[in-house]
């Protein structure tokens, strides 16, 4: 059985949202059945109705935001430890784990929608997308990937590093390969930081990446951008339909900004600009309440939304051209997807998928403008944080405090303007919706939705104001990538395709050419190089052997280097 969630979101929000999408004339979420239709009909006008099942979204998660823009109309089924069941009604549901999509692929109708693909954790480690950007940048023009900086994946590139340090300098940031909220973060300038630094880690696998000296500022303050792509559907004929989304969140740094030298390196938060490092700071500048003050070209706050933050930089340098700014985020974003597109197929084959992929993603593109406004994909995060809410210290002596002891770290959260001790804040704190937050996720979230309503009903070219469509289909790396996913896969894929039988009864024709210097033994020598790999899998129950397609193409690289020398 189910049950209308409604959420912890008031009605006035809906409002609030709703005038902030008048204010910017986007169109918003379609209208989903439920308890909440007078809500969803505030929000938008609909096309078709949809069940929204957040179910399977759990912890500090975005079950609150998919309620939101659902109108309160998502299902919470009230048993939870039951299998899922087929739906027979049109039905989006959102997980935010790989085990529930597995879970729900076999009894998902053709009208309905889940917001996860597999594989797309791996595809989105710091590690593993390094290593496959660098695999495909002699497929590409050149130049094609230059939007991704300088980046190197310790041990593997080890003597690289130490090689770069010699000849080179500069600065370097480091990041833990599965890290995550700026945890382990650091910058260095030299060999021996490196290694001291590294000396005194767990884990010793890092990337690390040449660090952007010069970024561009407002008000003396660097930033970075989160950009929301929209990948949905996709066969083993056809990639995902790409969209990306016009709003978006400027994170800003709560230190005035130097340029790294030895003396100002440590001050973390006048460098990174993750979120949930500058919360903490005394200086952090929370949201305005009201739509105009979200929205407010003199606002100062240390989150904006991406169109606001246009605007500031368009007033700040006349040179800055908004529609290049948004082609060059549509051509990175072609550009990635179509390196990631045929492996997710190689994922959904594995899990027992077959034909259309019912998926839908959201994924967060990190980018940072420089002073030249030439954009750099600093990460790609697989799960953007959807939660709309903040925590708000409370200052010694407040009111709300007294007859209250210190407590543990580590307390289940409270909400409703109750005392908080969670680890969101060190100090008590108060938590509360943020309204910058829900404005600009509700805006991306309602138009994939919509985006999913256009495509359920046979749209051939979607089209919603939020989003910019992207076409990955005709890139040529897609092609490429696709024609070597079917090759892998005809030779057995990870388990078979490195062996040197299965090179040999690939690759033997070319032994037979009279002008290749292709021999038997070669492939034999070739299997025994190739046969490892360093991809590793952040997907709980998902094996990466599909990453594995990457170590294929150097297989290629390897027979054609040796059988047509030059």
């Amino acid at each position: 059985s189910t049950a209308a969630a409604g959420g912890h979101i008031s009605r006035s929000m809906f409002k609030l949202a709703r005038l902030a999408e008048e204010r910017r004339n986007i169109a918003s979420a379609p209208k989903v059945s439920g308890a909440g239709d007078r809500e969803a009909e505030d929000w938008g006008e609909a096309s078709a109705s949809f069940v929204v099942d957040t179910t399977a979204c759990v912890g500090k998660s975005s079950k609150e935001l998919y309620s939101a823009v659902s109108g309160g109309g998502s299902a919470q089924r009230q048993q939870q430890q039951q299998p899922p069941q087929r739906r027979r009604r049109a039905t989006i549901h959102c997980v935010t784990q790989t085990v529930d999509l597995i879970g729900r692929l076999p009894i998902l109708s053709p009208e309905c929608w889940v917001t996860r693909y597999v594989g797309l954790p791996d595809l989105c480690d710091k590690g593993n997308f390094a290593r496959l950007a660098r695999s495909c940048q002699d497929l590409c023009e050149p130049g094609e990937w230059d939007f991704i900086p300088d980046t190197w994946v310790l041990p593997e590139q080890a003597e690289a590093v130490r090689s770069l340090f010699g000849s080179k300098s500069g600065t370097f940031i480091v990041k833990p390969e599965d890290g995550s909220h700026g945890n382990g973060i650091f910058l260095v300038q030299g060999l021996r930081e490196l290694d001291i630094k590294m000396s005194t880690r767990r884990e010793k696998t890092a990337v690390v990446q040449r660090y952007i000296d010069k970024p561009l500022l407002l008000g003396g303050m660097k930033f970075d951008l989160r950009l929301y792509v929209c990948l949905a559907g996709g066969s083993s004929q056809r990639p995902p339909r790409v969209f990306v989304c016009r709003e978006g969140l400027a994170r800003f740094c709560t230190q005035a900004y130097e340029e790294p030298n030895s003396r100002n390196m440590h001050r973390s938060m006048a460098h990174l600009t993750n979120y949930s490092l500058n919360k903490r700071s005394e200086h952090f500048e929370h949201g305005g309440e009201t739509i105009e003050a979200v929205f407010d070209p003199q606002s100062s706050a240390s989150k904006r939304p991406l169109t606001a933050v246009l605007k500031q930089i368009e007033a700040e340098f006349p040179e800055f051209d908004r529609r290049g700014f948004y082609d060059r985020i549509a051509e990175l974003a072609r550009t990635t997807t179509a390196a990631l597109a045929p492996v997710l197929v190689s994922y959904f084959r594995g899990v027992g998928g077959d034909g259309p992929m019912p998926c839908m993603h959201l994924l967060g593109f990190d980018v940072m403008l420089d002073r030249n406004f030439k954009l750099h994909l600093l990460e790609l995060n697989n799960s953007p944080s959807l939660c709309v809410e903040e925590a708000l210290a409370l200052e010694i002596g407040d009111p709300r405090l007294e007859g209250r002891v210190a407590r543990l770290f580590g307390r289940s959260r409270e909400k409703d303007g109750k005392v908080c001790y969670c680890t969101d804040l060190e100090q008590p704190h108060l938590h509360r919706t943020a309204l910058v937050d829900f404005v600009v996720k509700a805006t991306v979230v309602g138009g994939a939705f919509r985006l999913l309503d256009q495509l359920a009903r046979g749209v051939e070219w979607p089209q919603v104001k939020e989003f910019i469509s992207v076409d990955v289909a005709n890139h040529r790396l897609y092609f490429l990538l696709q024609s070597a996913e079917r090759l892998f896969a005809r030779s057995g894929g990870a388990q078979k395709a490195f062996t040197s039988l299965a090179l040999r009864r690939t690759f033997e024709p070319l032994c037979q050419v009279s002008n290749a210097r292709l021999e038997k033994h070669d492939l034999d020598a070739i299997s025994v190089r190739c046969r490892g790999s360093s991809y590793v899998s952040q997907d709980r129950g998902v094996k990466p052997e599909p990453l594995r397609l990457f170590d294929f193409l150097d297989v290629l690289r390897r027979v054609g280097a040796r059988a047509f020398p030059g």
